[in-house]
C-alpha cells in the first residue's frame, strides 16, 4: 500500500495511542451502520479485541451513549467511518476517555489533543474508512485475509481511484475480471461480496440485529457464504422496487422522484440500481418513511452530471429536524414527513 498523508493526525500519535493499550482498560470501538463502517470495525477489532463493540446511527452519538460507556467503566473509545457536522460529541468524549478517531469524511475542525487522537486525511474522501483503518493496523498485525472485505467497502464508499494500484491487486488476487467500478452490476468475486455485504447490512439492520453481521463475517473470503440468504432477501425486495418505479416515478425540475415503503431499508441501494440501470443521465431522489414522523431520502446521480451532496444540503436547509449530506455522486438525509411537500417544492426551484 502506498503511503498515506493524513492531514489531520499523524502514524507516529496513532501507534503511541495502540500501545498504550493494556488489559486493564476497557474498550469500546464504535463505528458507522454502512458497509464500511462495519468493515472499518471487522479490521480494528481483528486487532484490538474491543470489550464494547457497537455499530450506530449518527443519532446515536449523544450525552446519553456518553454516559452509558461511563457506566460500563470504558477508559479508551475508538470511533471510525463516523462523520460529524459539529464536534460537541467527540469534544465530551474526550473529557471522559481516551478517544482514537478514524475518518475519511470532511475535516470540520482538528480536535487534536492530549486526549484525542484524529486522524483524516482529508481532501474529499480520497480513502474510505476501512482502507485507512487496514492501513494502520496491518503495519501492527497481518490483516490480509480481510483484504477483500476492504476492498468491498472501498466500492461500496465510492473510494477506488487513489487506491487504485491496491485494488487492482486485489481484484487480481481473488480474479475477478470485472471493472472496479463502484456501481457495477457485473458478477465477479469482490463485486458480488459487496453487494452481498450491502444486502446483509440491510437485513440486520432492519431486524435491529445489526451487531450479529460483524460475528458472522469469517475470517476469509469464504466466510461470506453464510449470509447470503439474508441477501437474498434484500435484493429480491430491490428488484421489485426497481419494477414499482418504473411506473410510479415523478419529474420534477428533470429529476425522478419516488416514494416507496419498502420492507427493508433499501432506500440507498434501490437509488443505486435504479440510477445504474434505469436513469444513468437523470437525478434520482428515493424518499421512504422511517417511523411515523421522519422520512428519509437517498439521491443518486451516476454521471455526476449534478452534485448530490450540494443538492441535499439546498433541499434540506431550512427544514425542521433535517440533516444530510454525501458525496458528488450520492448523498443521503432525512426530514419531517410533514414536510414531503415542502422538499418536493424547494427540488422545483432548485
Amino acid at each position: 500500500m502506498e503511503q498515506i498523508n493524513f492531514l489531520v493526525g499523524s502514524e507516529k500519535r496513532f501507534y503511541d495511542w495502540i500501545s498504550g493499550l493494556n488489559e486493564k482498560d476497557k474498550v469500546a470501538l464504535l463505528s458507522h451502520v454502512d458497509s464500511d463502517g462495519v468493515a472499518s470495525a471487522k479490521i480494528v477489532n481483528e486487532v484490538v479485541d474491543a470489550d464494547i463493540l457497537k455499530l450506530v446511527n449518527y443519532e446515536e452519538l449523544n450525552d446519553e451513549l456518553i454516559l452509558r460507556l461511563k457506566s460500563q467503566k470504558i477508559k479508551r473509545l475508538i470511533l471510525t467511518d463516523l462523520a460529524m457536522d459539529d464536534m460537541k460529541f467527540v469534544k465530551k468524549a474526550g473529557k471522559e476517555f481516551d478517544v482514537l478517531w478514524i475518518d475519511h469524511h470532511k475535516i470540520m475542525e482538528d480536535v487534536n489533543s492530549d486526549k484525542i487522537v484524529y486522524l483524516n486525511p482529508g481532501g474529499n474522501n480520497l480513502y474510505c474508512a476501512a482502507y485507512l483503518c487496514y492501513y494502520l493496523f496491518s503495519k501492527i498485525q497481518n490483516l490480509e485475509d480481510h483484504d477483500w472485505l476492504v476492498a468491498c467497502a472501498c466500492l461500496s464508499d465510492f473510494t477506488v481511484y487513489k487506491n487504485r494500484k491496491w485494488m487492482e491487486e486485489i481484484f487480481e488476487k481473488y480474479n475477478d475480471k470485472t471493472k472496479i467500478e463502484p456501481m457495477s452490476l457485473e458478477n465477479g468475486p469482490i463485486q458480488n461480496l459487496k453487494r452481498t455485504l450491502e444486502f446483509a447490512i440491510i437485513y440486520f439492520k432492519t431486524k435491529k440485529e445489526l451487531d450479529k453481521i460483524l460475528n458472522l463475517i469469517g475470517k476469509n473470503i469464504n466466510g461470506m457464504k453464510i449470509l447470503e440468504s439474508y441477501a437474498r432477501e434484500v435484493e429480491n425486495e430491490i428488484n421489485s422496487v426497481v419494477k414499482r418505479f418504473e411506473k410510479e416515478k415523478e419529474e420534477i425540475n428533470g429529476r425522478l422522484v419516488f416514494k416507496f415503503e419498502p420492507k427493508f431499508e433499501i432506500g440507498s441501494l434501490a437509488s443505486t440500481t435504479i440510477s445504474n440501470m434505469k436513469s444513468p443521465d437523470k437525478t434520482v431522489i428515493l424518499i421512504r418513511p422511517i417511523d411515523e414522523k421522519m422520512c428519509a431520502v437517498s439521491m443518486r446521480r451516476q454521471n455526476s452530471g449534478e452534485d448530490m451532496d450540494k443538492l441535499m444540503k439546498n433541499a434540506l436547509q431550512g427544514l425542521e429536524n433535517s440533516g444530510g449530506g454525501g458525496h458528488i455522486p450520492a448523498a443521503g438525509g432525512h426530514f419531517l414527513r410533514k414536510d414531503l411537500e415542502k422538499f418536493k417544492e424547494k427540488l422545483k426551484r432548485l
